[in-house]
């Protein structure tokens, strides 16, 4: 069994389209697939699922779309709170929370602190990301660690940069 999976949540508005359906509705079915491979890995003992859900590309849909995925999740959130509790899912969100609509953040803010006793399972969600952005974001982190001197450019290496990644 592997400790970590993790799945790229691509195509759902590709599939829709194809079947004929609102773009929504490939998005919609999309987290129906997550619930029901979130309680296969955990039912398997997979430690960790990362999703990647909502890169920092996808800012540039047409807004009622990226307006219909926020508040597919928060729904998600609220609607699923109960049941990942129950499971004993952890969720933590990896990216950048600072610039996520103020709904949003509330949302990622209830359901981690809601979470954070659980141990079966971690449920990592990954919003608004990029792989550019996360490094420039750590460089920053590690830059800022010198000039207020709690950080020698001496000692900076993989695993010091590893800790200032998501």
């Amino acid at each position: 069994v592997p400790a970590h999976v993790a799945i790229i949540m691509d195509g759902n508005g590709r599939w829709a389209k194809e079947k004929g359906m609102e773009r929504y509705e490939g998005h919609r079915k999309g987290v129906e697939s997550v619930r029901t491979i979130l309680k296969a890995a955990n039912r398997k003992g997979v430690g960790y699922l990362t999703l990647y859900v909502f890169s920092t590309e996808n800012w540039g849909r047409p807004k009622e779309e990226v307006d219909m995925l926020m508040e597919l999740l928060c729904r998600s959130i609220r609607n699923e709170m109960a049941e990942l509790k129950a499971e004993g899912v952890r969720v933590r969100i990896t990216g950048d929370k600072v610039n996520m609509p103020a709904e949003v953040r509330e949302h990622i803010e209830i359901i981690e602190k809601e979470t954070a006793g659980c141990s079966n399972i971690n449920l990592q969600l990954a919003l608004n990301y990029s792989s550019r952005s996360e490094i420039i974001r750590a460089v920053r982190l590690l830059a800022e660690d010198v000039v207020a001197g709690t950080l020698s450019t001496d000692n900076i290496d993989a695993e010091t940069f590893n800790t200032r990644l998501y």
